[in-house]
């Protein structure tokens, strides 16, 4: 491998006639921290007459590699105004991949090589981050995880003075600002101080340095509407106005743009696809604003095309989506795409959401009969699939498990395969499942969830040996945890069964476990590695990133590949902590709690919630007394004590409140630099 004295020798002996300026400049251009730094150095090199006419050849090939990376988002700006796509960040690395070498690399006894060797590098890292076909098979995954180290330390090497390049290779740097607390608290709250205050740092970065007058951030709008998924604490677990003012501007721009026009996309895809522009969009706006007719009536829209276009009555005589392919205006019903599947809910979202909140009959209609062909579908044994097991597809028209393919796991009705293939995104039709029956009171939409949850308990029972038969029971419950677990909890809390404890505590996800269990330990350990994963390499969530659906995944899907000590980043864990929802945000979100305030120097842990009650734990970083504000949204209406005391009992304060509404708003008066808890009762 060449190092920095290599290079040097290099300039001197091949470079010597074009002078020392142009070795010295590449060399400051390969140290440069910033994108722009290093752009404007090497134009700087490419402009000057003492350059080796070589050199400047090797440059004319990267350097509009470089002026991409460097300064998309002011070419987007000054040059795409007629483009709907902003998609700026992605665009130097969308070409090319492991094989397919872009652009082309200088010979490697060059002094232009170490920089090609830096983009090179980071383009195979940010495509193994996005895609699913690298991501998901170990051994292509390896092959970009080991090019991408050979070329990074050839990189390192030669730019010494390079920090950045070295956090891809595993060192940390300092977080911006220090937001550990000095003062004595319990660790929980410290750890989730430090981890609100970095996510919050992270999203407020995005705001500024990235986001498009017309909402957009750079990724494509099918990947920018996808950001308030990791935005949760902050969006619906605290009140943060430049947030929530950022987040209109992208779902009001999306609603402005032609293929929108229609309530839903005019470009036809898989719905995974086409359904997150308005899923997205619409059900973050109406947690912000749950009584703003704009977007509630956007999301009845939704329910007129399913009712209208995308749904019919299968040769079973039940209610079900007849492709996984459809627009504003069209179904495609070729046979291989005639599939309704458990990502279908996503089409719906906002419409859900809409019915949790109203019980409308409208909506209880259409949603119960789909849901029922949902039950029928998991009671069957049909093509191999065991009863009890809601499959990840039905055909239509005939209203089969599975798709056209040969196995009843694998419908083959997307050219990825992994995207449909059993379980998917089995969490979504579960917890809409679970909401059916809080709506309705029927049983009967239970019926499939419990009976996973005992095949799941059954394996659990048999010492979860590996099973060797895919697509049997043990196969498919041996995959449950992915979704089964967020679902189990939701169900426990609206109802206060226990009977799927042991699968709760099994699981072992943290919240849960603290909340039904009282087990502390998991808790405060989790939030420590968020706080661990907010407190360093702040560059690798912000100005490196180069995908907006990625933008929390580089330890997760890249660096703890190498160092499994790696922090990862929890959001779920913060929202479930200032909401009180054990489970998914996305589907049936049972947060009870908003905090009305953009300051993190607030922790707060929910307990205990049901619809009548409610335990929370305070510890306010600030002296004195500050009054904090917080709606409730899964209180019934009544009359309630709110009693605060510390952490010996001893009462704080005491007042009692009059709820009259779905959501309401209450103040408390909280002192500083105290362990409290509130109840509610």
């Amino acid at each position: 491998m060449l190092g920095l004295s290599t290079y040097l020798g290099l300039n001197i002996s091949g470079c010597l006639a074009s002078g020392e300026l142009t070795s010295s400049k590449l060399i400051a251009a390969g140290n440069a921290r910033e994108e722009k730094e290093r752009w404007e150095l090497l134009e700087a090199v490419m402009a000057s007459d003492t350059t080796d006419p070589e050199i400047r050849e090797q440059l004319r090939t990267l350097l509009p590699f470089v002026d991409r990376w460097a300064n998309g988002r002011s070419i987007a700006i000054q040059e795409w105004q007629d483009r709907e796509n902003k998609n700026y960040l992605p665009w130097p690395i969308r070409e090319g991949d492991i094989d397919e070498v872009v652009p082309p690399p200088p010979p490697e006894d060059s002094p232009v090589y170490p920089l090609w060797c830096w983009y090179r590098s980071r383009t195979l890292i940010w495509q193994a981050i996005e895609y699913g076909e690298i991501q998901g098979h170990p051994e292509i995954l390896q092959r970009y995880i080991d090019e991408s180290r050979r070329l990074l330390q050839v990189a390192a090497d030669a730019y010494p003075r390079n920090g950045i390049i070295r956090l891809y290779l595993g060192e940390r740097e300092k977080w911006p600002t220090d937001h550990r607390a000095s003062e004595k608290a319990p660790d929980w709250a410290v750890a989730q101080k430090t981890a609100l205050s970095g996510l919050q740092d992270v999203i407020h970065w995005w705001i500024t340095n990235r986001q498009l007058t017309d909402g957009q951030y750079g990724g494509g709008w099918g990947d920018d509407v996808e950001m308030w998924r990791w935005w949760t604490p902050a969006l619906i677990g605290l009140q943060d106005q430049k947030i929530q003012d950022a987040q209109r501007r992208l779902s009001h721009g999306l609603f402005q743009i032609e293929k929108m026009k229609g309530g839903y996309t005019n470009r036809i895809d898989d719905v995974e696809h086409t359904a997150e522009d308005s899923a997205d969009t619409i059900t973050a706006m109406m947690h912000i604003d749950p009584t703003d007719e704009a977007w509630t009536s956007r999301a009845r829209h939704l329910v007129h095309l399913m009712k209208t276009l995308w749904t019919g009555v299968n040769e079973r005589g039940f209610l079900q989506f007849k492709s996984t392919y459809f627009t504003d205006t069209e179904v495609d019903l070729t046979p291989r795409k005639a599939c309704d599947t458990v990502y279908h809910p996503r089409a719906v979202q906002p419409a859900l959401l809409l019915w949790q909140r109203t019980r409308d009959p409208e909506l209880s209609e259409i949603f119960t009969q789909w849901l029922k062909t949902w039950v029928d579908a998991a009671g069957r044994a049909e093509r191999g699939k065991p009863a009890g097991i809601i499959p990840s597809a039905i055909h239509w028209p005939d209203g089969k498990v599975g798709g056209v393919g040969e196995q009843w796991w694998k419908p083959g009705n997307y050219t990825s395969n992994p995207l449909y293939v059993w379980p998917s995104q089995m969490g979504m039709m579960t917890n809409s499942l679970l909401l059916a029956f809080h709506i309705t009171g029927d049983r009967s939409f239970l019926t499939p969830i419990i009976s996973m949850a005992e095949i799941r308990q059954k394996y659990f029972r048999k010492g979860m040996v590996t099973p060797e038969t895919e697509g049997s029971e043990d196969w498919c419950a041996a995959q449950m945890h992915r979704f089964l677990t967020g679902t189990l909890a939701k169900y426990r809390l609206i109802t206060g069964d226990t009977q799927f404890d042991e699968l709760l505590e099994m699981e072992q996800d943290p919240y849960v476990a603290y909340s039904f269990f009282g087990r502390e330990d998991g808790f405060t350990t989790t939030m420590r590695e968020n706080a661990a994963a907010f407190s360093s390499n702040f560059p690798l969530y912000t100005s490196e990133m180069r995908w907006t659906d990625r933008i929390l995944n580089f330890n997760s899907h890249y660096l703890r590949k190498q160092y499994p000590e790696t922090p990862v980043p929890n959001t779920r864990l913060l929202y479930s902590a200032l909401t009180g929802d054990p489970g998914d945000p996305l589907y049936f979100p049972l947060n009870g709690f908003q905090w009305l305030t953009d300051r993190t120097d607030l922790s707060v842990r929910v307990k205990t919630q049901s619809d009548r009650s409610a335990e929370v734990e305070l510890f306010g970083f600030f002296d004195g007394h500050r009054s904090v504000p917080f709606k409730t949204y899964l209180l019934q209406p009544g009359s309630y004590q709110l009693v605060l005391a510390d952490e010996s009992g001893k009462e704080v304060s005491r007042q009692e409140v009059q709820l009259t509404e779905q959501i309401n708003r209450l103040e408390l008066k909280v002192p500083g630099k105290r362990a409290l808890r509130l109840q509610i009762y």
